[in-house]
Parts: C-alpha cells; structure tokens; sequence
C-alpha cells in the first residue's frame, strides 16, 4: 500500500512538473531584456519638464529600433498581434496574463505602454501615464528608431507629444 501511494505522489508531482517546465521554456524565450522601466520614467520626466521637443533615443539608454504606443485599455491580445509576439517582464508577469485579470495591463485612462523593440525582440516594455508626456494624440503608433522625434505641446499642466519630422 505504502508503494502504490509513493507511485501516485510521483505520477502526481509528474503532472505538475510538465506545464510548469513548458511554460518557463516559453516564458525564457519571450521575456524582456530589460525588467526596470524606472530610470527610462526619470529620464522622460525631466525631458517633459524641460525640453520642447526630443528624440527618444536622448531618453533611452539602450538598443532599439521600434517603438510601440499603446493607449489605455489595449489588451495583450492586441499590443502582441502589432509587436509580432509575446513578450513578459517577469515569470509572475507570464502567469498573471493567462488570467482575466491580466489581461489589460492599461487598464486606466492615466496609463499608456510604450514598448521597445530592437530585431523583433522586446527589449523594454514601460507602462508610463500620460500625466508626464501624453503619446496617445500621435497619428502614427510604431515608429522606428529614425522617426521617433517629438515636439511638446503644454497647455493647462498637461504635455502633449507631437511628432517631428525631422531631428530637434
């Protein structure tokens, strides 16, 4: 009896172990490079308050090629279908999303998400609210790392990026 019940608790410990080892092979492949979005955050803070216009590489401190802007309410579903894959910052992150609840990360009308890829690949996913720099009245929502130059507009304490055509 003491056999059979050792049988069923490694049969059981089996089961578990195969989903759990599948989704970290899919979450390792899929994950961000960079986990920290606080220091890019500081950086457009202090542009918003004193620049009337920039290029987003004078913000970031790493490699990209596209940038991607979502507006509140996008859902992964969406944001994944116009990057071209699935990306998390975090294993709890990769869990979190197979639920209802994680499935609109802008999930407020102050949150924005602005993504950055460099070769396909997400290299940096920052959740940013639009009370620093509001991206949302772009006409264009991907944008290389070429075009992706902004005037900003204040009106009533609130800054609005425009995009630029050309360099500052």
């Amino acid at each position: 009896m003491r056999r059979i019940a050792i049988y069923i608790i490694a049969a059981l410990v089996v089961l578990i172990a195969i989903p759990v080892v599948a989704s970290l092979g899919e979450y390792t492949r899929a994950k961000t490079a960079l986990h920290d979005d606080s220091r890019f955050i500081r950086e457009l803070s202090v542009i918003a308050l004193t620049a009337d216009a920039f290029g987003m590489a004078e913000v970031t401190d790493f490699d990209w090629d596209t940038l991607y802007i979502f507006g509140p309410y996008t859902t992964w579903r969406e944001m994944e279908e116009q990057v071209g894959r699935a990306w998390y910052e975090s294993y709890a992150d990769y869990l979190i999303r197979r639920t209802p609840i994680g499935r609109h990360p802008v999930d407020d009308d102050s949150l924005q998400k602005l993504v950055f890829a460099l070769d396909g690949r997400v290299v940096l996913d920052a959740t940013v609210r639009r009370s620093i720099i509001d991206f949302t009245k772009l006409d264009k929502t991907r944008l290389s790392s070429e075009e992706a130059f902004f005037d900003l507009q204040r009106q009533n304490r609130w800054t609005t990026a425009l995009r630029r055509k050309t360099p500052a």
